[in-house]
């Protein structure tokens, strides 16, 4: 008994107390590979990664040995200090001073040294670490050993007791190792114990350096009358989910109360989706009324076109260099160069808004923001298309056939394939030029893009992303790229960003065009989330050294909390670095242009006639349900009937079609030999999910309606017998829904869920 009580005695010491570091006597730490968020992680042997970590009494010294078997195939591309160095093979030196409040410093080196270091507390803050580095890299690994002066960090010398993790990024195979819990989840990392240091002797003396400019908007003196007023406000736009159109559970607002504040803020810009008409005809409705509430606000609209290029289609496929087309959420991209797939999700969207303005003799947009980030996402080298391959074949006077997934190696083998690269994004702007100069006979709107990352992360495949800017941008009329790389950061964490981005796209357009960047200051949980008096300081900055910012309220890391209540201590201080901008001439304008009391009644009266058509058309040209499957029916023999049933799995997480609020979705029945049966019966089993008492489901049966009313929140099945008159031999079921008699005030994004529809038939 007595020597296992020694045994646990011994073992509790090293379970139970802090890590301890010490002068001249190294521990040292093995990191092990991790499971983590990425969904690019492959399964592999996981290799040895040691760090030993010690100190001299004024620095903390961390060497890491770490093996690789692949180490030609190692990436060490970035090659300047505080950019994306993680993305590299690289180790993480994460630490927390006092482990009673939120605030960590965060260290990154890679495989050639380049450093990135950073201060998080409420939003990453540039810090100068003043580490010494040194790195070298072998044929079994490399080595990475960084001297840290703890005068540096910012630390009460009374609490000895700190928080660390040792982290490493290996991307031959894209594995990641920690020594203890996840990255930035600071709960997670092991104490350890710096008496030994002596830290009272240690002056705490970090420095948070902010080199705030201010972007002369004189450069913008090429701009057309129509966007002269950027000179003079800048670009101030409010974006981000909280204004879409559509309405769900958890909304507690409406888009015309964010809007109001929006205003209120002093914002001039704001960003709202556009749906079209015939795809559904109630969300045309609001986008359309969300627009001119804006107008009456004074407040110029960008209209959003979403995913533009995530459809299924018949269009030319894009084809990438390994010769397999790419997916993107089941769907496949469509290459860029398909003039039809621009006309059909580009053209026609913008010519359709145009009408009604015609039609309305009404001014309601002022821009056009689309979303092309699935490209970015399906890791976009070139397009291998046949489209656009054989057209630089064509004008190289080559007249040769070569297979998809050798287009790369011949390209590469005759020396061509930057020549192609830059033909590639020549070519997108002399197509795309062409919509651009058809759509300013019309109506001279500016353009957006998002996103504009590439040029930073991997210029390489920067192409068709300048490509869209030359050819939808012209001196007078610039395109606006939207660029999310200070998203997480703010300004104070990637000070140089807007200026070396504007300088980018001057390069790249040969005239001054409009680099925005972006921030999201309420983010996902494993992102620091900004406290409101922060995002406030990080916008007025964004805003100060550009053009414009994006200010892009997105996510809430209360999952279950009430969105609306969450964002709303931000607005003052929003206001406030408005106001600030105005008080010190940043911008010489600030007040919304307000209409005046005539235009603001025709508005009204237009939003009235949308209104009444919204009314009149809402089941008569309803739009599509989210999801929608209508397979083949079971048939079951039982006692003289016969059974036809159809379990729904349109949505597989629910196993069930969800009919979206204004929606419809029709289900197919075959009955053979009707004239044998005497009693019909039909059996739907459904659910409205949220707000119940007042979602309409109509029920119809080859156009005859059988029911109309509310639904239940849980699973329940209404039964109904059918008069024969009713029914042929190919039957259409057809479910509609709908949140409340005035479909436009509603503030839910409701649906209904079907989960099987049953006939029965009795002899």
């Amino acid at each position: 008994m007595r020597k296992f009580l020694l045994l646990y005695i011994f073992l509790s010491f090293f379970i139970f107390s802090e890590i301890k570091i010490s002068i001249d006597k190294p521990v040292i730490l093995k990191l092990e590979r991790r499971t983590g968020i990425y969904k690019d992680e492959k399964e592999d042997k996981e290799v040895q990664t040691i760090c030993k970590i010690f100190s001299d009494g004024q620095n903390l010294i961390f060497s890491f040995d770490c093996k690789e078997p692949l180490i030609k195939n190692i990436k060490t591309e970035k090659k300047e200090n505080d950019t994306e160095i993680w993305q590299d093979d690289s180790v993480e030196i994460f630490i927390q001073t006092e482990i009673d409040k939120d605030d960590y410093f965060q260290i990154v080196v890679n495989a050639i040294g380049k450093i990135y270091d950073k201060y998080l507390s409420g939003s990453i803050t540039e810090w100068d670490s003043k580490a010494d580095v040194k790195t070298k890299i072998n044929e079994d690994g490399y080595a990475v050993e960084i001297k840290l002066p703890i005068s540096s960090l910012k630390f009460d010398p009374e609490k000895n007791i700190w928080r660390i993790n040792l982290c490493r990024n290996r991307k031959p195979i894209n594995q990641y190792y920690t020594f203890c819990g996840w990255y930035h989840k600071y709960k997670e990392w092991e104490k350890f114990d710096l008496s030994e240091i002596e830290l009272s002797k240690i002056k705490s003396n970090p420095v948070f350096p902010v080199n705030v400019y201010t972007y002369d908007t004189g450069k913008l003196k090429d701009l057309n009358e129509k966007l002269k007023w950027i000179i003079d406000e800048r670009i101030r736009i409010y974006c981000g989910w909280l204004t879409g159109i559509e309405r769900r559970p958890e909304h507690t607002h409406t888009i015309y109360q964010v809007i109001d504040k929006i205003s209120e803020c002093k914002f001039n810009l704001i960003t709202l989706r556009y749906y079209p008409y015939n795809e559904n005809p109630s969300l045309n409705g609001e986008s359309l009324i969300a627009a001119l509430y804006a107008k009456k606000k004074g407040l110029k609209v960008i209209f959003h076109l979403g995913y533009i290029a995530n459809v299924k289609n018949n269009y030319q496929l894009l084809i990438n260099s390994d010769g397999s087309p790419i997916k993107f959420w089941a769907n496949y991209l469509p290459s860029l160069f398909d003039e039809n797939f621009w006309e059909d999700r580009f053209y026609k969207l913008i010519n359709e808004i145009i009408e009604f303005e015609r039609k309305e003799n009404i001014n309601i947009f002022d821009g056009i923001l689309f979303d092309i980030e699935p490209y970015r996402e399906g890791r976009l080298d070139l397009d291998f298309s046949d489209i656009v391959f054989y057209e630089f074949l064509k004008r190289e006077n080559i007249d040769e056939k070569v297979d998809y997934k050798k287009r790369k190696v011949f390209l590469l083998k005759k020396n061509l394939i930057e020549k192609y690269r830059n033909f590639c994004e020549e070519y997108l702007a002399e197509k795309l030029s062409k919509f651009r100069d058809k759509i300013h006979k019309d109506k001279e709107i500016f353009f957006c893009i998002y996103p504009f990352n590439d040029w930073y992360l991997n210029p390489e495949r920067s192409w068709w992303q300048v490509g869209v800017c030359k050819g939808l941008g012209k001196k007078e009329i610039p395109f606006f790229v939207w660029d999310d790389n200070c998203y997480w950061t703010g300004f104070t964490g990637n000070q140089k960003l807007p200026q070396k981005g504007q300088e980018f796209l001057r390069e790249k357009l040969g005239y001054e065009g409009i680099f925005l960047t972006s921030i999201d200051y309420i983010t996902y949980p494993n992102y620091p989330q900004y406290t409101p008096e922060k995002a406030g300081e990080e916008y007025y900055y964004l805003v100060r050294t550009g053009p414009g910012c994006w200010l892009y309220g997105e996510n809430n890391p209360e999952k279950g909390s009430d969105i609306w209540k969450n964002h709303l201590p931000y607005w003052e201080y929003f206001k406030k670095a408005n106001e600030r901008l105005y008080e010190e001439k940043i911008i010489k304008k600030i007040e919304p242009d307000i209409p005046d009391k005539k235009e603001i009644e025709r508005i009204d009266r237009i939003i009235e006639k949308i209104k009444k058509r919204m009314r009149d058309q809402w089941l008569v040209k309803s739009g599509k349900p989210y999801y929608y499957s209508d397979p083949v029916a079971e048939k079951i023999e039982d006692d003289g009937k016969i059974i036809f049933i159809k379990n729904l799995n349109g949505y597989e997480a629910h196993n069930c079609d969800f009919i979206y609020n204004g929606t419809s979705s029709t289900y197919n029945f075959e009955i053979p030999d009707i004239d044998k049966f005497k009693n019909f019966y039909l059996e739907i089993e459904g659910r409205v999910p949220f707000k119940p008492e007042r979602g309409i489901v109509i029920v119809k049966i080859n156009g005859n309606e059988i029911e109309r009313k509310k639904w239940e929140t849980n699973y329940i099945k209404n039964r109904w017998k059918i008069e024969k008159r009713y029914l042929k031999e190919k039957n259409e079921i057809n479910i509609s829904y709908f949140d409340g008699e005035n479909p436009f005030e509603t503030i839910y994004d409701t649906n209904f869920l079907v989960k099987s529809i049953k006939m029965e038939l009795e002899k």
